[in-house]
């Protein structure tokens, strides 16, 4: 590893008008203590990229980066925090030595930047950031996602609790992830399971300070399902499962009402015997039909191999291509 490496500090921007002047002031400055004290090569730079926002995001970006060492990405469209994320990791892939990626909002602590380089100059390829605390959520949200990760380590999938999109990557593990041609991508899933050494930094999260997240309820459960049924299928032994225990039990009760009929007395046909099974089986059917048919749909999509992202423009008056290696 590179004792002063060219760094790329990436994240996704999504109608964050209200935090982005304060957030990059702070990254620039980050970035300058690091030049500094000849941490990281002179050139490293901040990727910011634009996930389609409605607001003066994509303005703002573009005064900003006409003074700070900023190079941007704006995405056509809206396409979610992940594939933004996947698309300035792609960018930065073969113009840079690591990369690490930060939400816009830092509320994860940017002063564990140096314990990461660190980490890196010492071998490591992957950094993880993990949260010590949840500062933000109510109570119920704190429990669901303390379940989502018994129910992924229930799965066979490993994850790292209360690990984000916080992170340090290698020049290797970019080239990598960049190799992969997913469409459905949960980040925090595939550094885990890149073969990779990776390390973990524990640190506390701060509060947002400006403007308020665009990550809802809705958006969470629709990562947490990437999460399952991206790296495991087992949902579907589950369904596989529950339908030999309905079997077993469907039978010995079969074996039973046979037995009443021929040998009991005063058997009278029940309406709830009748009516609770298919309203049980019904329901079972169409559930596990759902499941299936989410997997069909992943594959179905994985096939037509669609751009995950198109990038309307690209601003970078650095020419970060210049120094884009001299590397083997």
């Amino acid at each position: 590893m590179k004792e002063k490496p060219l760094l790329s500090i990436i994240s996704p921007c999504y109608n964050e008008e209200a935090t982005l002047q304060w957030s990059v002031e702070q990254l620039s400055a980050k970035l300058l203590q690091l030049k500094s004290e000849q941490k990281i090569d002179q050139d490293s730079f901040i990727c910011l990229v634009d996930d389609g926002s409605t607001d003066n995001t994509w303005k703002i970006i573009r005064e900003l980066s006409v003074s700070h060492p900023i190079t941007s990405i704006k995405l056509s469209t809206n396409v979610g925090h992940q594939n933004a994320l996947t698309a300035g990791l792609h960018y930065a892939n073969d113009k840079c030595d690591c990369s690490i990626t930060i939400d816009i909002d830092l509320q994860d602590d940017i002063a564990v930047i140096d314990t990461m380089l660190e980490r890196y100059k010492a071998g490591w390829h992957i950094v993880l950031g993990v949260r010590s605390n949840r500062p933000q959520g109510l109570f119920y949200e704190k429990v669901l996602v303390t379940l989502y990760y018994k129910l992924l380590s229930v799965f066979g999938i490993r994850s790292i609790v209360n690990h984000g999109d916080y992170r340090l990557l290698s020049e290797k593990a970019m080239a990598i992830f960049s190799s992969m041609k997913e469409r459905h991508i949960y980040l925090r899933g595939i550094f885990t399971n890149l073969h990779l050494p990776y390390s973990v930094i524990k640190y506390q999260s701060k509060e947002r300070q400006f403007g308020k997240t665009h990550y809802s309820m809705q958006k969470m459960f629709a990562l947490a399902w990437d999460g399952i049924s991206s790296y495991s299928i087992a949902p579907l032994r589950f369904i596989t499962i529950m339908g030999l225990v309905i079997f077993l039990l469907s039978s010995f009760y079969s074996v039973y009402a046979l037995y009443a009929k021929l040998f009991g007395s005063n058997v009278v046909p029940g309406w709830a015997s009748t009516v609770i099974p298919v309203y049980l089986l019904g329901g079972l059917i169409l559930f596990s039909l759902g499941i299936i048919g989410e997997y069909i749909g992943k594959i179905y999509m994985e096939i037509k191999q669609r751009p995950l992202y198109f990038i309307e423009e690209i601003i970078n008056k650095r020419d970060c291509h210049k120094n884009s290696k001299a590397k083997h």
